[in-house]
């Protein structure tokens, strides 16, 4: 990820003209990325995961190739986080 700014989750509908409770609805279809809890209650998802869901929805895409983008997204993420050996 060349951007590494954390946008609130409560924001993550904004470029996309959609409220939280979509986010979430999205979340739950395997859609939207999912959050990364930081500390109590709050929620972030890294911009560039928003900004490949927003490429990949105005580039029309299917549902099913949104939800093969957001596993890879997921994937990246749990890689990056991973210990190195």
């Amino acid at each position: 990820m060349t951007d590494s700014s954390l946008i609130p989750i409560s924001e993550a509908g904004k470029p996309f003209k959609v409220t939280l409770r979509t986010i979430q609805r999205w979340q739950a279809e395997e859609i939207f990325p999912r959050p990364i809890p930081l500390g109590g209650r709050k929620k972030f998802i890294p911009k560039p995961e928003i900004d490949a869901i927003y490429r990949a929805r105005l580039a029309e895409k299917s549902v099913e190739e949104i939800r093969q983008l957001v596993r890879d997204l997921h994937a990246k993420r749990a890689k990056m986080a991973a210990p190195s050996v």
